[in-house]
């Protein structure tokens, strides 16, 4: 999957809790007020819980989805 980079602006990712243990991709086939048609395709385990704070960059690198 291609690389891909968020900058956090007006506050950390996440924007609350702990931090974020998975990344997940998701189609968009849900309305964006009702996002419960929207289905999981893929999750990767970040290997413990991640945050950025303000102004730093999260970055998801090399994923791979196979199928067996």
């Amino acid at each position: 999957i291609k690389n891909i980079e968020w900058t956090a602006s007006g506050g950390s990712i996440p924007g609350s809790g702990d931090g974020a243990s998975y990344a997940v991709l998701m189609d968009n086939a849900g309305s964006s007020a009702d996002a419960t048609g929207n289905k999981l395709i893929a999750w990767w385990d970040l290997g413990g819980e991640r945050s950025v704070s303000d102004g730093q960059k999260l970055s998801l690198q090399d994923m791979e989805i196979r199928l067996t």
